[in-house]
């Protein structure tokens, strides 16, 4: 590597990013007229991350799936309306003895629907939530 050249970090980056969006900002309010008591603010992101979610096991893995109910659930998400049908169809094919229940979760999918969500807790021993295709 050459002596002239340096490496950026991300650091870095960020920081002189930040000078040259505050040195911006600073520059158009010195060519603003303002009244005496405006005062500038200056907003910067933090790289730290956000703090952790807390940790959910996944559900245990069914042993088998002969005699069993998947919900198949689609959240909305572009062309989960045709991929749902075709995995059912393929447990149907493929896996007769699965019965497979095809659903249209209510919103999208940040959206909750609790009376779905007690349907599938009360009917089915499986759930599958797609997102799209």
């Amino acid at each position: 590597m050459d002596k002239d050249k340096k490496i950026v970090t991300r650091r870095d980056f960020l920081v002189a990013g930040g000078a040259v969006v505050a040195a911006d900002a600073l520059s158009l309010t010195a060519c603003t007229p303002k009244p005496a008591t405006a005062k500038l603010t200056v907003v910067g992101m933090d790289p730290k991350p956000e703090p952790a979610v807390e940790r959910k096991p996944l559900a245990p893995r069914l042993d088998k799936l002969n005699g069993k109910t998947i919900y198949i659930i689609n959240n909305n998400f572009s062309g989960g309306e045709v991929l749902g049908p075709v995995m059912a169809d393929w447990f149907a094919k493929n896996m007769p003895q699965v019965k497979t229940v095809f659903k249209d979760k209510k919103g999208t999918f940040g959206d909750d629907d609790p009376a779905l969500w007690q349907e599938i807790k009360a009917k089915a021993s499986a759930m599958i939530i797609e997102f799209g295709g």
